[in-house]
């Protein structure tokens, strides 16, 4: 459900942000937090970016922990020290993962690099 609809229909709502890990390595750890705060119902959950871009995978992964828990996920995009086509390369890929499902970010970094040349595909936002 779009952010939007959320918030007209309901006059009360509560959200949470989430940060993705440093590492890796602590990924399982974080979605267990998520899972936690999940059973909190909130309205949504955001998860923000990394520094500058560098942790693309780990937003979309725990933005997919997220939707798997039944709540809409909000992912930041951080466009400061980005280019356009860079902006426009990585909500390709974020795109194209959540479609298929990705679960690495290994997978996100080689679909943003393949999509550098090819038609893009825009997602629809809240």
């Amino acid at each position: 459900m779009k952010i939007s609809e959320i918030l007209k229909n309901r006059k009360v709502t509560v959200s949470f942000e989430v940060f993705p890990p440093k590492e890796w390595s602590k990924i399982e750890n974080t979605k267990a937090v998520v899972e936690e705060m999940a059973k909190s119902d909130p309205a949504f959950m955001s998860v923000t970016y990394g520094a500058a871009g560098t942790r693309t995978g780990f937003t979309t992964e725990i933005a997919r922990a997220i939707k798997d828990c039944g709540i809409t996920p909000l992912s930041h995009l951080t466009c400061l020290t980005s280019t356009k086509d860079k902006i426009d390369s990585v909500l390709d890929a974020i795109t194209i993962a959540y479609e298929e499902g990705a679960r690495t970010p290994d997978y996100i970094i080689k679909t943003i690099n393949s999509q550098r040349e090819k038609p893009q595909r825009r997602p629809r936002f809240a």
